[in-house]
């Protein structure tokens, strides 16, 4: 199976509450959360699973003050074109779900296959114009990048050999996992099901879901789905896997 050395950037931090990150958490305490884009490059591919956050997102939900972005280095497309991703030579864009940190820069992509479930993409579309972590300018970027979308039916789906999403639910409708096949192992980007490692390690689920019995069941997959375990967002990521490699 096909080998994949799976790097990140950094893009900035969003807030968070403690009873959003976990079930019991402190609703007082407020964490800043990092968002990282995951990126792997072949010879013939470059792979993005997610876009982070546009400033002008965050300004339309209200929370412009309290995302931070140090400029010019976590720019998204800033900080790609520094380890040699143009927007135009990204093939795959896989979109772990909808909410404004992963869907910021969604159109900016011209040349990538866009890959999204069909649940969220149902979900997002009845939504009213502004819903916890949406906007409408979700559905307009997904819109905008429609002729592009390859939709995510069942369980789980091959995108290139030794990169697969399984659909994990839970936090949003249609939540999906990456699992990336590396030297080092499977590496599961978990998504935001799980916020940060004492979900993975210590079994605390999330506070912030749709629907609690599929984050549960999504934590009962983890052994199984990798041998490196990613959350979505928390600080020890980079203790762990500092120089934006991961394996």
């Amino acid at each position: 199976m096909t080998e994949y050395e799976l790097r990140y950037i950094k893009t900035g931090t969003v807030p968070s509450r403690g009873d959003l990150l976990l079930q019991g958490g402190d609703p007082s305490e407020v964490r800043a959360g990092p968002v990282y884009v995951f990126y792997t490059k072949t010879a013939k591919e470059v792979v993005l699973i997610d876009t982070s956050f546009h400033m002008d997102d965050a300004k339309i939900l209200g929370v412009e003050k309290d995302v931070t972005r140090k400029l010019p280095d976590e720019d998204p497309l800033y900080a790609l074109k520094q380890v040699g991703v143009e927007p135009e030579d990204v093939t795959h864009l896989i979109l772990t779900h909808a909410h404004f940190d992963h869907v910021g820069y969604l159109d900016a992509f011209s040349n990538a296959k866009v890959f999204a479930h069909q649940k969220e993409l149902a979900w997002i579309a009845g939504l009213p114009a502004w819903s916890i972590g949406y906007g409408s300018f979700s559905v307009e970027k997904i819109e905008r990048v429609r002729a592009q979308m390859t939709v995510i039916y069942g369980e789980r789906a091959q995108i290139l050999p030794g990169i697969e999403v399984v659909y994990a639910g839970g936090h949003s409708a249609g939540s999906m996992a990456v699992v990336v096949n590396t030297k080092k192992g499977r590496v599961c980007l978990c998504g935001d099901n799980c916020f940060l490692y004492e979900t993975i390690e210590e079994h605390l689920p999330i506070g912030l879901t749709n629907n609690l019995y599929e984050s549960l069941a999504f934590m009962e997959k983890l052994p199984a789905l990798g041998d490196i375990l990613i959350p979505g967002h928390d600080p020890l990521f980079f203790d762990r896997f500092p120089n934006g490699v991961v394996a």
